[in-house]
């Protein structure tokens, strides 16, 4: 989790990490996938590579908090798994 600070919308964007932002990104082959999508009504992004089971999901709370979720060698469910338990101010919620 990390807190962005006061940033203009117009400037989150041009932040290391949050290139994604203004785009509408679905791609899909054999070697993984990567999208933008909404989460909670939250900006996110999420990247996946097959051949090393490797991926990212990157989502924008509050315009300012950008919650990072990283999964090295776990399938596309196992790095979901850990957005229910995620909140939108990127605190973990009870189960």
């Amino acid at each position: 989790l990390s807190d962005l600070g006061p940033v203009p919308p117009g400037d989150l964007a041009t932040l290391p990490g949050l290139d994604w932002l203004p785009l509408q990104v679905d791609r899909e082959n054999d070697a993984g996938y990567e999208k933008t999508f909404q989460y909670r009504g939250c900006p996110a992004y999420e990247k996946y590579i097959a051949g090393t089971q490797s991926g990212q999901i990157r989502i924008l709370a509050f315009q300012h908090l950008l919650i990072e979720i990283d999964g090295f060698g776990v399938s596309a469910p196992v790095l979901h798994s850990a957005l229910p338990e995620i909140d939108e101010t990127g605190k973990k919620t009870a189960n």
